[in-house]
């Protein structure tokens, strides 16, 4: 049995929350127990015992203790679903061997990483409050993670934090409008819970301009759909449009890469852009503190560690 502290990330808890389906190998073992008291109780009160009958009762009960046997190493296991296990898995290898499961960028985390000074600054201006990522990692009993923006009343005590989500384009900033995506809703709960004096957690949902790297990076992807690599200068200017949301942003782009619209179809992209004001290009949700879905999360935590004992022979210790 290996002894260490298991903690969480705040990012990876959503994976964690989704139920299993079906009775868990305790409710399992227990109606078999019932089971087998009935059909026992059934074969007592048979007056002959040498019928089929009494035969087939005896032959029931053996299957039900053979069952029973099969889940009696298992029968504590918490009733985790598949998703959960292949997680704390990933969470054994972790660390046993310290091996860490390969995160692969794309384009979206690739902005949100490289636009997120980008994002803070569009979120101070429009809460006219100066906001610094913050750097410092903290834990405690079950996390260990980094929020993204304090906020600090008065007395200098952290009541409130905002999470930074930057959103790659209009269509994917536009999918957050009606409600809190559940991976950060639990990743709040978590943050709450490690910062005891916060009451309230915000996902803000912003949307920038995307860097020059991506752009270029986008349409040299494109130019493989034509012949001889031509993107046409429509398709160009139509790509920048769909990266940028300031007029200004929008013609220093076009400068730079020389794509003024030169024909018809070029012309007519070109002024079909229009501007975002900056108060369009937030979308927040705020939600309280609620003990009752902190101990929610903290319940699964504990069932997870459980289950890392009881499979991986990984005990948490504080």
């Amino acid at each position: 049995m290996i002894e260490t502290q298991i903690l969480f990330r705040p990012s990876e808890v959503s994976g964690l929350m989704t139920n299993a389906k079906g009775k868990s190998n305790l409710e399992k073992y227990e109606e078999l127990e019932t089971k087998i008291d009935i059909v026992l109780n059934e074969h007592t009160e048979l007056q002959n015992k040498e019928t089929k009958k009494a035969q087939g009762l005896l032959d029931r009960v053996i299957k039900y203790r053979n069952e029973l046997k099969k889940l009696e190493p298992v029968k504590h296991l918490p009733n985790l679903s598949e998703g959960v296990k292949t997680q704390l898995r990933a969470k054994m290898i972790e660390i046993k061997y310290k091996r860490f499961k390969a995160f692969l960028d794309n384009k979206y985390t690739t902005k949100g990483k490289d636009c997120e000074e980008r994002a803070i600054t569009l979120y101070s201006v429009l809460k006219n409050k100066v906001f610094e990522n913050n750097k410092t990692r903290v834990r405690n009993d079950y996390f260990s993670g980094e929020i993204d923006l304090p906020w600090y009343n008065e007395n200098k005590v952290m009541w409130k934090i905002t999470d930074i989500k930057n959103s790659y384009n209009i269509h994917t900033f536009y999918d957050n409008l009606d409600e809190v995506k559940k991976g950060n809703y639990w990743q709040g709960v978590a943050y709450m819970h490690l910062h005891p004096t916060v009451t309230e957690y915000s996902i803000a949902n912003v949307l920038v301009d995307n860097t020059v790297d991506a752009i270029l990076l986008d349409m040299h992807r494109e130019s493989y759909r034509w012949e001889n690599g031509d993107t046409p200068n429509w398709r160009e200017i139509q790509i920048l449009k769909d990266h940028v949301y300031t007029q200004k942003s929008f013609d220093e782009f076009i400068e730079m890469r020389g794509c003024q619209p030169i024909d018809e179809k070029a012309v007519e992209v070109y002024n079909s852009f229009v501007e975002l004001p900056i108060e369009d290009r937030l979308i927040e949700h705020t939600y309280q503190r609620d003990q009752s879905e902190i101990e929610r999360l903290t319940s699964r935590l504990n069932e997870c560690r459980l289950y890392l004992e009881l499979t991986y022979n990984l005990k948490h210790v504080a």
